[in-house]
């Protein structure tokens, strides 16, 4: 699979300047959407350039950013300057999308978020709480998505507190490199990135806590089609809280698709290239 360099521009914004990538389009005389891609805890979305130059081939206009605290975009690594600052970014980089391709989005082409990890959590709060806004988005595809995570009755206890004295205080995220993927060439470059961090903020560890706790209940009015991919040898994430999902959105919008031997990444696997065909063939017959 060839690799493509995406253009990094500076997205002003009272919360902290965002960068947003956009990947050179492919051959498709009239692309089929638009794909934004939203990365997890601790990364940044310049690991994504063989996930987009796969879609652009199909036919998929692909752009990105890095979160607030992570990549090029600024904030202290691992910290947030509010609770709400994850979603909030993925709604302006999404306006600023629709606003930057006005003839194709006026042509109804298709706006679609993919997130992995912590970006798919933020999709789902995004898509549950700030949906009006975000009128343009057709479908979301979640990549072992954190819609739950593991924590101790103790360390659940002072995520309810701490953050309120400290909030930017940084602990190490915990994350075991090993199990981000089963390539080991991927693991040897995810270690030695000068871009992926180990910190997380006690604010942005208490958001995603009480994210994962309030999502269940706002499912009922869910109303957007959503493919949900599951690595079922994953231990960063909780597939239990990424079923429960499956199970309380109505049945006729959400598609689940579990991997029996992957690690978390499935988008790096050595057989990435079968999930990636099965994105982009669901994200096809969602926009039909």
């Amino acid at each position: 699979m060839k690799n493509s360099n995406p253009r990094i521009e500076a997205l002003p914004w009272p919360q902290g300047e965002l960068a947003v990538y956009r990947w050179p389009e492919g051959q498709a005389h009239q692309p089929r959407g638009v794909v934004l891609l939203v990365h997890g805890l601790g990364e940044h979305m310049g690991r994504y350039s063989e996930t987009a130059h796969f879609l652009q081939e199909e036919g998929w206009i692909c752009i990105g950013y890095d979160h607030l605290g992570h990549g090029r975009s600024a904030g202290a690594r691992g910290t947030l300057p509010s609770s709400d600052a994850l979603v909030e970014g993925l709604v302006q980089v999404a306006q600023h999308v629709v606003a930057e391709l006005p003839s194709k989005i006026a042509q109804e082409l298709p706006l679609i978020l993919l997130g992995h990890s912590l970006g798919g959590l933020v999709v789902t709060q995004a898509l549950s709480t700030a949906s009006e806004r975000m009128p343009e988005v057709r479908a979301a595809v979640l990549s072992a998505p954190a819609l739950g995570i593991h924590l101790s009755g103790l360390q659940s206890t002072l995520l309810k507190t701490l953050p309120i004295f400290a909030p930017n205080l940084c602990l190490d995220n915990g994350l075991d490199a090993n199990a981000v993927c089963r390539d080991p060439e991927v693991v040897r470059r995810y270690l030695n990135d000068p871009l992926v961090h180990r910190k997380i903020s006690l604010r942005l560890a208490a958001w995603m806590m009480d994210c994962a706790n309030h999502l269940p209940r706002r499912l009922a009015t869910w109303s957007t089609p959503v493919f949900l991919l599951l690595a079922q040898k994953d231990r960063l994430v909780d597939n239990q809280a990424a079923e429960r999902f499956a199970a309380l959105v109505p049945a006729d919008l959400v598609t689940v698709h579990r991997e029996t031997m992957m690690f978390h990444e499935m988008l790096n696997d050595p057989e990435k290239q079968r999930v990636l065909q099965k994105i982009a063939d669901w994200m096809d017959l969602a926009v039909c």
